[in-house]
């Protein structure tokens, strides 16, 4: 099944397809190699693979790793010619440059990577790349997708690429706890975890510069980066490393946070490049949501914690975000 992807991802400019002079070489020297007739899928293994995902066979992402499948997979999604950034063509350059799931042929790894519609800079760099490794004949061959990329539109998919790994890892992660967890906590922690996706959500769009091609990977940056920080205050807390901060100790950080806010508000620019005042006021209301439910979510997962440690350490982070001191 093709993948949505971020809208982002798809507004962020196309590049150019046109060839650099410098490539011509090597395309024009692989042009009449052959895939190899026994790596492609047979009638049976069509049947099978119908739908298929190559990218997650290749990668491991929803299960363990399959790379003579992800092949497989890679071609019947060439031959049925599915436009996708990470399958197809893509997959089996991969798949040949260091032989994973077939034998390694760097010829046919070139080949693909000059039919790859990428920035001139980027098809230059990757031929150049494949090039090198031909006469590496020892050691771990390594070469990826995005090891190469030069532009802002595949600097979104690369980032949604690894945000989709991220999430796969970080599914595993919740899955071990929320095995010990009593349906009632269960519960609230899916009312937190709406929030925190709308939260999320108007951080990374409305309080994040999004000038130029490369929006989408900061949106997927930023949106990893609050989902770290999530998953770590949940395994501390579940490590039993619980927070201790006093009503007096929150009523300092609530007034840093005010203060940041004010002078967030009052400044004389009435943008940041993409950023506007009604954005960061949009996202100080997710945020608040967000706060209110991690509070509810603490009293039935860890009673022991006291709510103002709670409300401390979130208000001390949003702190960070509005004076950009979280990066």
């Amino acid at each position: 099944m093709t993948r949505v992807l971020p809208l982002l991802v798809l507004l962020a400019a196309h590049p150019a397809s046109a060839q650099p002079s410098s490539t011509k070489p090597s395309c024009a020297r692989v042009q009449n190699i052959q895939f190899p007739a026994d790596d492609r899928p047979n009638a049976v293994q069509k049947a099978r693979l119908k739908g298929c995902d190559s990218e997650d066979l290749y990668y491991g992402i929803a299960g363990p790793a399959d790379p003579v499948k992800a092949r497989l997979c890679a071609y019947q999604q060439m031959d049925s010619r599915e436009e996708l950034v990470f399958g197809g063509e893509a997959i089996l350059m991969m798949v040949y440059a260091i032989g994973a799931g077939a034998s390694r042929n760097p010829d046919l790894a070139i080949k693909l990577a000059c039919v790859i519609e990428g920035a001139p800079a980027e098809l230059d760099g990757r031929l150049r790349h494949l090039e090198a490794l031909k006469d590496q004949r020892t050691g771990r061959v390594s070469f990826d997708l995005c090891d190469d990329i030069t532009s802002g539109f595949m600097m979104g998919y690369c980032a949604a690429h690894d945000q989709r790994l991220a999430r796969a890892r970080r599914q595993r992660r919740w899955k071990s706890h929320f095995e010990g967890w009593a349906p009632a906590a269960r519960e609230a922690f899916s009312h937190l975890r709406a929030m925190a996706d709308a939260f999320f959500h108007a951080r990374s769009r409305g309080e994040i510069d999004l000038s130029g091609t490369a929006r989408a990977a900061i949106v997927i940056e930023e949106e990893e980066r609050l989902e770290d920080s999530f998953v770590a205050m949940v395994d501390q807390l579940e490590a039993g490393n619980l927070p201790a901060a006093t009503s007096v100790d929150y009523r300092t950080a609530d007034r840093a946070l005010n203060m940041a806010y004010d002078e967030v508000m009052k400044a004389d620019a009435t943008e940041i490049g993409t950023v506007t005042k009604a954005d960061i006021r949009t996202a100080e209301r997710a945020w608040i949501r967000y706060r209110d439910e991690w509070v509810r979510f603490a009293r039935s997962r860890y009673p022991a914690v006291m709510p103002e440690a709670i409300t401390t350490w979130l208000t001390q982070q949003r702190t960070k975000q509005l004076r950009g001191e979280d990066r």
